[in-house]
């Protein structure tokens, strides 16, 4: 089928490490055979906030990708639309996915009259917007008849479809899961799992990372406060940045907590580089109350990390208590929880183990680009297709 896919986030800079979850995505799709065509809608005024190069409206060709980007400087007015329609031929899709929130207020805008099934996607902001006063005023209602049109809406964490299906409940069928895979040849073997956790067992030695920016609204001083309070095993902490140092009042705090001896800062310059700091690691923790799905939780844990996360996060839903611990961040349940950890013997942590690798297993990038078309698939009308090929 032919995808069109909107999405004013979509990087232009091929070389650029940012927005790798949206890039597989549609690698994937083009390696089962489809068509994916990228339609930017652009508002220039965020790209001047984050600072991105800014790219002239226009047809590109990305790895035999066609984008299509149209700047503008109103998200109300939307001046481009004439000649969007004039270039797209939107005869040519089968189906319309708006990536972000505003591409969904776009399509609202551009295809209305345009007689394709239309997913939306559900992010933590999309959320917001009904919850913020000043966002509900503005854009609440825009966005309910937006989720009317859609015939699927792909939510970004488990948490999120649970809240939306609560808000929508004669539309709560419309939500599924719609969230970034791993790469399968990441994940570590069951057995050097269950050796990493061997080691550090018998050592009394424990290795815990975490992260101050990979994913926002992440909680230093919860995870600082917490780890304090660890004193069955000797630990180490280790926080990783990714470009931008740790703000000092967490320098600070680990001082006056009198642990700063045992947390080490580090700074890295690739995402990529975070695998090898989680195969070092034993131990992952991540207070943050992001309803968007984390991948980061994933990846550690495709590497043997015992992984931390809180109560109604993004990754809630997918980590269980089965495969791995989640904790109520306003409480010390996090240090509660880490103590005994410590104190459990192998043959129950190795249950955990075992879990966490079958979780893992089952969010590999094939299999979730895979249950993300099938969704697509199923709203899309294939006789139509077949019709067209036939002409």
């Amino acid at each position: 089928m032919n995808i069109l896919f909107v999405d004013d986030n979509y990087n232009m800079d091929v070389n650029s490490s940012d927005d790798q979850n949206t890039i597989n995505l549609i690698e994937k799709w083009e390696e089962y055979g489809h068509v994916v065509d990228v339609l930017r809608p652009n508002w220039i005024f965020k790209e001047l906030i984050k600072k991105r190069k800014i790219f002239s409206s226009g047809i590109y060709e990305q790895n035999l990708r066609i984008i299509f980007n149209y700047n503008f400087l109103s998200l109300f007015t939307l001046n481009p639309l004439e000649k969007i329609r004039e270039d797209v031929d939107l005869n040519r899709y089968d189906i319309i996915v708006a990536n972000s929130f505003f591409s969904i207020l776009f399509c609202e805008k551009l295809f209305k009259k345009i007689n394709l099934p239309l997913v939306y996607c559900a992010y933590d902001f999309e959320y917001r917007v009904f919850k913020d006063p000043l966002l509900k005023i503005i854009f609440a209602s825009t966005l309910k008849q937006a989720y009317r049109h859609a015939r699927i809406i792909a939510a970004s964490s488990p948490a999120l479809i649970k809240k939306f299906r609560s808000i929508f409940p004669n539309i709560k069928n419309k939500f599924f899961l719609g969230v970034s895979g791993i790469d399968r040849n990441s994940i570590l073997n069951r057995e050097k799992m269950f050796k990493k956790l061997l080691n550090w067992k018998k050592t009394g030695k424990v290795k815990i990372l975490t992260t101050s920016n990979f994913v926002e609204n992440t909680n230093l001083e919860t995870v600082f406060k917490n780890v304090e309070k660890l004193d069955a095993v000797d630990w180490r902490l280790e926080v990783v940045s990714f470009k931008e140092n740790v703000e000092d009042r967490y320098k600070i705090m680990t001082k006056e907590l009198l642990i700063s001896k045992k947390v080490k800062f580090s700074l890295i310059n690739d995402k990529s580089e975070i695998a090898k700091k989680f195969e070092d690691a034993d131990i992952f923790i991540l207070s943050n109350k992001n309803m968007n799905f984390g991948k980061i939780y994933l990846d550690a844990m495709a590497k043997g990390c015992l992984t931390f996360c809180s109560k109604d996060c993004g990754i809630d839903g997918i980590i269980n208590n089965v495969n791995g611990f989640i904790v109520n961040e306003k409480s010390f349940e996090l240090a509660r929880l880490l103590n005994k950890i410590c104190k459990t013997d192998c043959e129950k942590l190795n249950k955990i183990i075992s879990n966490m690798y079958k979780t893992v297993i089952k969010y590999t990038n094939e299999r979730v680009c895979a249950n993300y078309t099938e969704k697509i698939c199923s709203v899309v009308d294939f006789k139509k297709i077949k019709d067209d090929e036939e002409i």
